[in-house]
């Protein structure tokens, strides 16, 4: 409410409401913040990689739209986070690096959760990374995640997938 003085006329909103309304929008905009950042990668059902080093937490893209975007645009990852790319069928997944702003490694993996090939892939580049053989699923992840925590080509990790995934 404003009130008024008898002196000069002024009118004023008391100091503690100046508070009040100064919380109330850092508020926001922390909620308005963390609700884009997370939209940015977090858009996506949720997976586990688990006993390949730490719990690698993912966002698994199983339509085409959400394949051709995968992480591009994202000038950031979480720790311990991973994209995970599932095929309906078993193909050779093959991948670039044209629009996406970070180094990468793809990690391809058999649907037993053998990896079969890591590939580092640099920022804007259109060399094609093709797995080695068909193979229904392809994680990308930093670049370096997998050697940093000791996973190696012919390690078994296992996939924690939503029972209720759809895939296209």
């Amino acid at each position: 409410m404003l009130q008024h003085t008898t002196h000069a006329n002024v009118y004023f909103i008391p100091r503690i409401r100046i508070m009040r309304l100064i919380q109330m929008a850092v508020f926001i905009a922390v909620i308005i913040c963390m609700s884009s950042c997370r939209a940015q990668v977090h858009e996506h059902p949720q997976g586990e990689l688990q006993g390949c080093g730490p719990t690698l937490r993912l966002d698994i893209v199983s339509t085409e739209a959400a394949r051709q975007r995968g992480l591009m645009g994202i000038d950031q990852l979480p720790p311990n986070y991973g994209m995970l790319f599932v095929f309906a069928d078993t193909i050779q997944p093959a991948f670039w690096m044209k629009d996406t702003r970070i180094p990468l490694e793809v990690v391809f993996m058999s649907n037993l959760g053998e990896i079969k090939a890591i590939t580092p892939m640099q920022p804007y580049t259109e060399t094609i990374h093709e797995a080695p053989e068909p193979l229904p699923y392809a994680l990308e992840v930093p670049l370096a995640w997998m050697a940093n925590h000791d996973v190696n080509v012919g390690d078994t990790c296992t996939l924690v997938l939503p029972e209720m995934l759809i895939i296209e």
